[in-house]
């Protein structure tokens, strides 16, 4: 069985970067089971960034990854130290971001799943129940008066990323929003993940590949790209 050589899309980065990140504004970028050409160890690939393309830089290293990550919400500049516009594989014992290193909320962030078993990747009929879930809550918060933001293809579900100004510690504001999403619009097929409402919260970064599971074309369950599905005209102009 042939798997897909990992690749991104380097526009497709740029572009989020553009996006998430206010310009100089500091991210880790974080790779799980990731293999990179010239080192024998594998593992989390971490870095801290301030431009996409120092980030691509090192994200064309890859020869294998499971998924990567950035944070949307402003990492604290001083962990930029920590691997300065570079990435390398880590141990256990070396620190990635944690919430106190977070310093205010940019993005109210909802992740919608398609229900599945653990492990594998989404089937098409998967995801699109998973994207009729995610609309019907990007118009229910419209509604209700919250502002347009950018809904993202997730590889195996879809990304909801609201633009808010919230601290860091917003004494559970986000944890509750989310139980409260999850009790009206959970169903059989798709479900709003609770557990992301932390500052540190890691996000796909579109343009990179999600690798699940083994990429199953026979069974429908295949590797996709990280993607932005749609922006806002108020997000995009800002």
């Amino acid at each position: 069985m042939s798997t897909p050589l990992y690749t991104i899309d380097e526009d497709a980065i740029r572009r989020a970067w553009s996006l998430f990140f206010e310009p100089g504004q500091v991210t880790e970028l974080r790779c799980l089971d990731a293999r990179i050409r010239g080192e024998w160890r594998s593992g989390i690939y971490s870095g801290y960034f301030d431009n996409a393309e120092a980030a691509i830089e090192n994200l064309r290293r890859l020869e294998a990854a499971k998924a990567c990550y950035i944070m949307p919400n402003p990492v604290t500049p001083a962990l930029h130290a920590r691997a300065y516009n570079r990435a390398r594989i880590i141990t256990g014992k070396e620190p990635t971001t944690a919430d106190h290193n977070i310093l205010a909320r940019k993005w109210l962030l909802i992740d919608i799943d398609a229900k599945r078993d653990a492990g594998i990747s989404a089937t098409d009929a998967e995801k699109a129940a998973a994207l009729e879930t995610v609309t019907g809550v990007d118009c229910e918060l419209w509604e209700k008066g919250f502002p347009p933001g950018i809904i993202g293809d997730s590889g195996n579900g879809y990304h909801l990323m609201i633009p808010c100004d919230l601290p860091a510690k917003d004494n559970g504001y986000c944890e509750r929003f989310l139980k409260d999403l999850a009790a009206r619009w959970n169903n059989e097929q798709a479900e709003v993940d609770i557990s992301v409402h932390n500052p540190a919260r890691i996000w796909k970064l579109p343009g990179t590949l999600v690798c699940k599971g083994d990429h199953c074309p026979a069974l429908g369950r295949v590797w996709r790209m990280s993607k932005i599905r749609m922006v806002c005209k108020e997000v995009q102009d800002a």
